[in-house]
Order: structure tokens, then sequence, then C-alpha cells
């Protein structure tokens, strides 16, 4: 299977490589992943979405069944875009794309971007 993996470049540093789609280290680690990859954004949601529904469950405003749902919910949907979150980052701090490559494993796309730029 194919996938997108977008190659982002400073100056002379070794590029950094990002496979397009679902993280799952991010929907198992969370907040944990966010701030590990400084990606203070998403910190800042994971941290809000446990202050609410931590909230919500001790005040029994709703039941705590659907809060839990509603909790895994989002974390797929930021789980989704984590990896876009990481390089909107990576580029607010100096990184350009240079390239988005089709691969099927990350090595590969490495590969192809050594070639292509040599």
């Amino acid at each position: 299977m194919m996938n997108s993996y977008y190659i982002l470049t400073k100056n002379e540093e070794d590029p950094i490589i990002l496979q397009d789609g679902f993280n799952f280290y991010c929907l198992f680690f969370g907040l944990f992943w966010a701030l590990y990859k400084g990606v203070w954004s998403l910190s800042a949601i994971f941290i809000s979405l446990f202050i609410v529904s931590t909230y919500i469950k001790y005040t029994n405003i709703i039941d705590p069944i659907y809060i839990e749902s509603l909790t895994v919910i989002a974390n797929l949907m930021i789980a989704f875009h984590a990896n876009d979150s990481v390089k909107q980052s990576l580029i607010n701090n100096g990184y350009t794309l240079s390239t988005i490559i089709a691969s099927d494993k990350r090595e590969l796309a490495y590969q192809r971007y050594l070639d292509h730029i040599h």
C-alpha cells in the first residue's frame, strides 16, 4: 500500500520525513506525544479536553458513558490530523516543505528524496 510522505528541510540539517494520515502514537499517547513533538496547540486541546470531560463527569451534567464516547471520538479526530499539526509546527519553526513522495516505506521515500536532490 502506497503512503504519502512529507519531506521537510531546514538549511543544512537532515530532512524530516512525516507520513501523511492517521497517527497511532497520538491516539494511544495523546498529550505526552504532543508534548514530545512540541505541538503546543494539540497539547492545549488535550489538556482542555481532559479538564472539560473531568468537570462534566464529576458534576453529572451528562451521563459519563456519553462523555467517554465523545472523548474517544475527539481523540480519533485528533489522531487523524496529528501529522498535519506536526508539519505545520515544523513550518512555523523555519522548515520548508520540499516535496511529497509516494512510497511503500519511509526508508524508500527517503531514498527517493536523496536520488531527487542529487
